[in-house]
């Protein structure tokens, strides 16, 4: 997968917060949205890193991967891709037998289509490669049954949150909110629109939470939102 970066946010924290985060056991989540009109389908974590620093530079690339999985979809759980290949928009990704396939030019215009040619039930979705990461994680999971066909449009969008509670890239996530008996903190987070080669640049206090300079591409969401609706766009891609 390509992985030229043309989408940068760039966060800046004051030494007290990082310090307090590393002191925490704090890990910085990002995930991605995505349209795609289907109830059960639930975002991932696409990178999760606890390499906390005063100045921390997330990148990625337009490109985008599709993935098939035997991985069951429930929160918590890592998505494992078994196969992924890489798809641009208008183009459609045939599964065949095993979760294997091939990539045809035809598609549905600025989507990504998923086309079950067997019998068999496969999780699948979109995955993305962040820079620093060792593969391409995905961003959403969904189930493909057999014979059925999947459309999804990675949207230009991402949030970012600080959280104790593990969730290492591909877990699929309904809330953040930390599980029964096991406990666990996390900040409010942070949706960013984001443009082609044009940086987001915010930062971030243990007690102030994020600052954007007040631009329209951020939004504070609360730490214990529904990412299911926040990142799941339901049939529409705006």
């Amino acid at each position: 997968m390509a992985t030229k970066a043309t989408y940068i946010v760039d966060i800046a924290l004051s030494s007290a917060t990082v310090d307090a985060l590393l002191k925490g056991g704090y890990s910085l989540s990002l995930l991605f949205a995505t349209a795609m009109a289907n109830a059960a389908a639930r975002p991932t974590v696409a990178f999760s890193t606890r390499d906390i620093m005063p100045r921390m530079a997330l990148e990625w690339s337009l490109s985008v991967g599709a993935y098939t999985s035997s991985s069951p979809i429930r929160a918590g759980r890592v998505i494992a891709p078994g196969f992924e290949t890489v798809v641009e928009p208008g183009e459609t990704f045939l599964v065949h037998a095993g979760g294997g396939g091939e990539v045809k030019s035809e598609g549905v215009l600025s989507a990504i289509t998923m086309i079950n040619e067997t019998g068999h039930q496969f999780t699948s979705g979109l995955s993305r490669m962040v820079l620093g990461s060792d593969v391409p994680a995905p961003i959403y999971a969904v189930p493909l049954y057999g014979h059925q066909i999947n459309v999804a449009t990675p949207l230009p969008r991402c949030l970012l949150l600080f959280t104790t509670q593990p969730a290492n890239p591909g877990t699929a996530l309904e809330k953040y909110t930390p599980s029964a008996g096991h406990g666990g903190s996390c900040s409010q987070a942070l949706l960013v629109s984001v443009d082609r080669e044009q940086q987001r640049s915010l930062s971030f206090d243990m007690n102030t939470g994020w600052e954007w300079g007040g631009n329209s591409w951020g939004t504070i969401v609360p730490g214990d939102a529904d990412l299911v609706s926040l990142l799941i766009k339901q049939g529409h891609a705006s």
